[in-house]
């Protein structure tokens, strides 16, 4: 019906039919975010960055020339000249903070980063990057852990830790539920990450500061095995769990061109500030493994009315 209460009935076609169905899926409770395909989410002001090779070119499908699209090398090329860290984020003056991590549209965080050889472990670019990552989690604005790729180092290298401090920020129930405890900084060259057998998948919140402004729900393993070389080039390996263990897995999947947004629970990404309980179908908790939940028929934890996760940004 038109304003006038008017039956309508017609062909919208173009950019006309693009606002219709977009604005149709918002009364049916359905975002861009529902549909958009991930790896193209940018922020506003990473708008000059070409897409990764993952993203079907822009325009009418079956329309568009192959030819025109970026080889990888070229790809790799534009990547490694930065990206996007907002206005005045490439700068850094006495007294003002630290440069800030690259925004989602900076291709630099959708291409795999490469692996650091033996002899380049201690070399000055290895060296610059874990002062960077190190710098950047004592600003606690990396709640989740840092990577390389963040700062515009394709190297793969990360930084995680919890200092006693954030532990004590957040609520004692969620200090059980999500187990945390303080631990690091911890620096790991070329880590690897696997979930150990049986499991169990927990769903909280997580946000990046190359994200900034907004969070979703994400399900990780509790448990993982952790391999890599320290900052002195020593083999680490061990198990995490907890928060420690998603923090590992946060960090390493930016390694690989990752976010947490590809992960994500679409339906509950949402402003920080946004304080509204998740959606229904939304899952949030520690869960057991599929079989073993499947087998024992048990209910999913129960629900906060408002789930945050700890300090941070």
């Amino acid at each position: 019906l038109d304003p006038n209460g008017q039956e309508v009935d017609y062909v919208a076609s173009g950019y006309e039919a693009r606002l219709v169905q977009q604005a149709t899926d918002v009364l049916d409770g359905i975002l861009l975010t529902d549909r958009c395909i991930m790896q193209s989410l940018r922020h506003l002001d990473a708008r000059d960055d070409p897409l990764p090779p993952a993203c079907p070119p822009v325009g009418v499908a079956g329309r568009s020339n192959p030819d025109e699209r970026l080889s990888l090398a070229q790809l790799e090329e534009v990547a490694d000249q930065g990206g996007s860290r907002g206005l005045f984020g490439g700068f850094s003056l006495p007294g003002m903070s630290k440069p800030k991590a690259l925004l989602v549209g900076s291709l630099a965080l959708r291409l795999p980063s490469k692996e650091v050889a033996p002899e380049e472990v201690k070399s000055q670019q290895v060296t610059d990057a874990i002062k960077e990552l190190k710098e950047a989690l004592a600003s606690e604005e990396h709640p989740f852990g840092v990577a390389a790729p963040q700062f515009g180092r394709r190297i793969r290298v990360v930084a995680v830790g919890e200092t006693q401090a954030q532990v004590d920020a957040v609520s004692a129930r969620d200090r059980v539920m999500q187990e945390h405890a303080s631990f690091g900084p911890l620096v790991l060259i070329n880590p690897v990450v696997k979930p150990r057998p049986k499991s169990q998948e927990a769903f909280f919140f997580e946000r990046s500061a190359s994200v900034p402004g907004y969070e979703a729900v994400v399900g990780r393993s509790v448990e993982v095995d952790v391999e890599g070389l320290t900052e002195r080039g020593e083999r680490a390996t061990f198990v995490a769990r907890g928060w420690k263990a998603r923090m590992f897995q946060h960090a390493v999947d930016m390694l690989d061109g990752v976010l947490f947004i590809d992960r994500m629970e679409r339906r509950s990404f949402k402003r920080q500030t946004v304080t509204d309980e998740l959606a229904d179908d939304v899952p949030f908790g520690v869960r057991a493994p599929v079989a073993a939940a499947a087998k024992s028929r048990r209910t999913p934890a129960a629900r906060p009315k408002k789930p945050r996760v700890g300090r941070g940004g």
